[in-house]
């Protein structure tokens, strides 16, 4: 009676479908809910899966549309025999609506004893059942959030540096091992990004003969390079001092120069780069370029460039061998820290679940595995692909199922089952720990029913004949020739890939076949845009020309990429370019004005000398003043008091509204999700405080707090491909922003790692030159590689109806496709050659076809696409000026040069005195204000040399003169003074087509202010743009003339700096004004508008 089945199933195929059948059939063979067990990786899944299930039995229970009748054909559809005799039996045959109304109530009746969620809550729950044996009592027992488990580390940190100095010698002594004596950044900001790179692999590699032990990587033998002290001087007399050789003399010296010094980094010259190429650790050195020159080694040489070559590696692995023995010490010392604080007082993340399971003795795991045994009889995997080591161990999981595989009785009701589901080809969660390889091995034991899902049910026959052309296992052989790991895992592709088709309409006939567009862009190397500014305007183009939102379409739009960066940046272009959109990963609570603001407000309540707190505060309309932010932190301070902290934001939030929407520039639905997260940032916050809790803790809670925009179906999501797996949207924009190959995956940073050692990545020369590192490296290498086309293949099948891939293209200025493997290339290559900027559309056939808007004019109404705005960037709109050159060939001197900067050039000087001058807060009666941050810098013009100030710039303040009266804080009892030094932005300026201005793409203005000074309130507000300028007098020219040149010259900047604040701060044109200040003639000189 065994009924065990492995379903790979391909995107698109009915995954959740084919689990909810198995549920309801199990439910209908009279099986009790609380003993299965469907467990998936994500709570999203987990969710769909049980409203799914519940919406199929709904529906058959309603009997809407004949529901009843179809549902009842899916049960019984390749049902087995004996199954099918039970449901007929206990329920008739078609099934009625009451059977399904019945198979509902059972099931939401037990909702609170269901299995279905995650294998990670799964885990909990064990854990909750044996809490004393794990060390635990169930009342400390509780997972810390992201912000909390932050915490503990840092206490584990502070622990280790409280240490008595005996401890505290050894703990330095390892991290000096582990740093490599390189104390490049500060000792916390090193210590912090160690513990986070290295402590998991302390926890998955717990044994220290597997970190840094020659024979635990090599065997007895130990390491296979041998160190010679004599290498180097042998190396210099048999060929840098080589007659033969006397042409290359000074590049072989610069070998042994970089051999003497060698710090165990390979940024060696090229020639030894070269040699170590053509070397083989038998000992033969074949033919190598130095120089330019071919050049071939005598037997002699050869032996001599093999013993430097060994010894350099020899050099190299004894240091990676020692630091990575100091790391393990290090993390040792970290673990048991971090342990003692936290996790063995109950309070774990979920990475130590299955860990703590596995320690469980024989005894208790026999007693859980018992009380689990007896009461799960059917276990459904759903997202197989993506289970971890830890999760699929061996104490744990793993020996429920495998018990579960195997035994089956022959009694109806005691029968067992497991049903496991998943796609190799969608595994994208490696660098969480998921394991494609769990996969492969258990699709492989016989206990299972193998079975395939190819045929898809969410893309028609264009999108599924894209896919296979793209993917199919020849094509990406042939993508990925050339290098063991890209070869290597190109073979691993093929053993997973099987081809799709679409499913036919219900009544036989093709559905349909959708549409695929491949658009092409690239970066101009000579522009300061990136890929993303570029691509994004031929999504904006494409989505004018669309307009999705009008479509109505009922699963939507949306834009996949691949990193949080890349969409938020994506989301940020759109928006200002008027498109509806909605970044749907992860993003910060504090990324809001408003919100920054309120943190500084409780930082302000609970420190009140916090001087940056307070100014920010007072450059903010909740309060008019410094001395008013510190009224307002005591009045918060009471009401925290009184009425916890969200109710102490609550009441400010609501009693100051009006001045959060100037903060705001409208009530915008973005501020106000702001702060609805903040308040119930706030009730989680004093939820989880403890006794030592502080209210500066809440500002570091709020910023490890992540939140995700949700839109409706008008508004195009933006989301990242990991947050698309699962999903299906009607129209889909792939971008393909690549800096490097999908080959190109090997970071240095990252430790090379095996089945039972780990060692600090030596870099590509010395896993290059030895057989077990290389083959540990290629591994690696071919599972990244995987990953990637995994993630690809995810991101080009969640589109239903069309489809819209913008592809990078590579070719290079001399008209050559670059080399390296991009996968945009390869998509042009499989699906229409390069084409900047055209449509290339799939039809069901195969076959490209002109889309309607390139067809001649009488085919189609011609679409004309929107204009694309330019950035401007006012710096760059300054005249240039022409050097006067004498006839001898000598350039003319600038009168104003002075000799003790003679050996400066200009944009030296000009760039010195700009951060000079940015230092300045205000100038008073004694002294400059700000120059360190801190308050006035000094009580006379003589001091002020103390804060590092250039002569030039001393000279200008040493009296009371127009220039230093330019910095003097303005006396403004009406208003604020608001100061913006050094203050970069963006705006984008939409065309007002009401004042008579040409139709355009409407104005991008990109830059810094030097310094912007606000003064007045309300409509009496005013702001005055003080540019410095520190070009120097041309020979014979007067101070008048050089100012008249200035104002000519920088006229059109300062335009543009005053369009742009008025746009920023909603100003009108005769409310700001602009001012040059000229270093040269300490003069200051108002540029009028135009």
């Amino acid at each position: 009676m065994k009924d065990n089945h492995f379903i790979s199933a391909s995107a698109g195929t009915g995954k959740t479908y084919a689990l909810t059948t198995r549920i309801i059939r199990l439910l209908l063979l009279g099986i009790d809910p609380a003993s299965v067990a469907a467990l998936t990786f994500t709570r999203a899944a987990a969710g769909e899966i049980f409203n799914k299930l519940a919406g199929r039995l709904a529906a058959g229970a309603a009997d809407n549309g004949n529901a009843a009748e179809k549902l009842s054909r899916e049960i019984f559809t390749s049902l087995p025999k004996w199954q099918d005799d039970i449901i007929r039996k206990n329920h008739g045959a078609p099934l009625a609506p009451a059977v399904f109304a019945e198979t509902l109530r059972k099931l939401v009746a037990t909702q609170h004893q269901s299995f279905i969620g995650t294998l990670d809550s799964f885990m909990w729950r064990m854990v909750r059942i044996f809490p004393l044996e794990l060390g635990f009592t169930a009342a400390e027992l509780r997972l810390m959030d992201a912000h909390e488990s932050e915490q503990a580390g840092a206490a584990a940190v502070a622990q280790i540096l409280n240490a008595t100095p005996r401890d505290a010698d050894e703990f330095f002594e390892d991290f000096r091992a582990a740093t490599q004596g390189d104390g490049g950044k500060t000792f916390f900001g090193e210590l912090a990004e160690f513990v986070k790179r290295w402590h998991r692999h302390r926890l998955d590699f717990p044994n220290e003969p597997s970190w840094g032990d020659a024979c635990a990587i090599w065997g007895a033998a130990g390491m296979p390079f041998a160190k010679n002290a004599d290498a180097i001087a042998a190396f210099e007399t048999a060929v840098a001092n080589a007659p033969e050789f006397a042409d290359r003399r000074e590049s072989f010296l610069s070998v042994c120069k970089f051999a003497r010094e060698f710090n165990g980094t390979f940024d060696a010259p090229t020639p030894l780069k070269n040699m170590l190429e053509n070397w083989t650790p038998a000992g033969a050195i074949g033919e190598f370029n130095c120089d330019r020159k071919k050049t071939n080694f005598s037997s002699k040489q050869q032996a001599a460039g093999h013993a430097l070559l060994s010894h350099l590696l020899a050099t190299a692995l004894e240091i990676r061998l020692k630091h990575t023995a100091g790391l393990f010490r290090l993390m040792t010392r970290y673990e048991a820290a971090y342990a003692g604080t936290a996790r063995d007082h109950g309070r774990l993340v979920f990475d130590d679940i299955p860990r703590k399971l596995a320690t469980l003795g024989d005894t208790e795991r026999d007693l859980l595995a018992f009380r689990l045994d007896s009461q799960i009889r059917h276990w459904l995997l759903d997202e197989f692909q993506d289970t971890s080591r830890a999760q699929w161990n061996e104490k744990v999981n793993r020996p429920l199922v495998r018990e579960a595989l195997q035994e089956n009785e022959d009694n109806d009701k005691n029968w067992r089952s497991v049903f496991v589901v998943g796609d190799a080809k969608q595994s994208i969660y490696g660098w969480r720990g998921g394991d494609v390889a769990i996969f492969n091995e258990e699709k492989e034991r016989p206990e299972y029913t193998r079975g395939s899902l190819t045929e898809s049910y969410r893309f028609g026959e264009t999108i599924v004949e894209t896919v296979n052309t793209v993917f199919t296992p020849t094509a990406i052989q042939a993508y990925l020739a050339g290098g063991d790991a890209a070869a290597g895992a190109a073979e691993r592709w093929g053993k997973i890939w099987e081809e799709h088709s679409a499913a036919p309409k219900k009544d036989g006939t093709p559905g349909d076949s959708g549409q695929v567009v491949l658009t092409t862009f690239q970066k101009d190397a000579a522009s300061e845009r990136d890929e993303i500014d570029v691509c994004a305007d031929n999504i904006i183009a494409e989505l004018d020309r669309t307009k999705p939102w009008d479509k109505n379409l009922e699963d939507g739009t949306a834009i996949l990429v691949r990193t949080n960066d890349e969409g938020k940046k994506l989301a940020e272009k759109l928006s200002a370019r008027g498109i509806r959109v909605a970044w749907e990963g992860e993003s910060a609570i504090g990324d809001c004005p408003v919100v920054a603001a309120l943190l500084n407000l409780v930082r302000l309540s609970a420190h009140p000398s916090d001087k940056f707190a307070k100014r920010h505060l007072a450059a903010t309309p909740l309060v008019k003043a410094e001395a008013g932010a510190a009224a307002i932190a005591e009045e918060f301070s009471l009401n925290n008091a009184r009425l916890g902290l969200a109710g102490a934001l609550r009441k400010i939030i609501e009693e100051n509204s009006g001045s959060f929407v100037a903060m705001a520039g409208a009530a915008d639905k973005f501020t106000r999700a702001r702060l609805d997260a903040l308040l119930l940032a706030a009730a989680q916050f004093e939820a989880g405080a403890g006794a030592d809790t502080h209210p500066d803790d809440f500002a570091a809670f709020v910023e490890a707090s992540r939140r995700r925009d949700f839109a409706d179906p008008t508004v195009v999501k933006i989301l990242t491909v990991h947050r698309s797996k699962g999903l299906g949207f009607d129209y889909v924009i792939v971008p393909f922003f690549e800096d490097e190959g999908i080959d190109s995956v090997s970071n240095p940073k990252s430790p090379i790692i095996a089945d039972d050692w780990i060692l600090e990545n030596p870099g590509k020369n010395v896993t290059g030159a030895d057989s077990v590192l290389g083959s540990a490296d290629d591994n690696m290498r071919r599972g990244k590689i995987l990953e990637n086309l995994c993630l690809y293949y995810v991101a080009m099948t969640r589109a239903k109806k069309y489809l819209s891939i913008h592809a990078k293209n590579a070719m290079n200025k001399d008209g050559k496709v670059s080399g390296t493997k991009y996968f945009s290339t390869h998509l042009i290559n499989r699906l229409g050659g390069i084409a900047s900027a055209e449509l290339t559309v799939f039809t069901g056939t195969g076959k490209t076809e002109t889309p309607a808007n390139e067809k001649n004019a009488g085919d189609a109404e011609k679409i004309e696409l929107p204009a694309v705005p330019k950035r401007k960037t006012p710096s760059a709109t300054a005249k240039f000026f022409t050097r006067e050159i004498f006839f001898d060939g000598t350039e003319k001197k600038n009168a104003g040069a002075a000799e003790n900067v003679s050996a400066e050039t200009g944009a030296e000087r000009g760039d010195r005195l700009h951060k000079e001058l940015q230092k300045i807060e205000w100038f008073t009666t004694t002294g400059i204000m700000g120059a360190t941050g801190t308050g006035p810098s000094s009580t006379s013009a003589a001091g002020l040399g103390a804060c590092a100030f250039s002569e030039e710039i001393l000279k200008l303040f040493a009296k009371e003169t127009e220039f230093s009266r330019a910095f003097e804080k303005p006396d403004d009892a009406a208003g604020e003074v608001v100061l913006w030094r050094e203050k970069s932005f963006e705006v984008f300026i939409p065309v007002d087509e009401n004042a008579g201005e040409k139709k355009s793409a409407g104005e991008w203005l990109s830059g810094r202010f030097d310094r912007v000074v606000f003064t007045g309130s309300y409509s009496a507000r005013r702001a005055v743009i003080f540019d410095f300028k520190t070009n120097a007098k041309l020979e014979g020219e007067g101070d008048a003339a050089f100012a008249k040149r200035m104002v000519e010259h920088y006229a059109p900047q300062m335009a543009l700096y005053r369009k742009a604040v008025q746009a920023l701060c909603g100003l009108g044109a005769d409310a700001v004004s602009s001012v040059l200040l000229l270093t040269e003639t300490a003069a200051v000189v108002p540029v009028p508008a135009a």
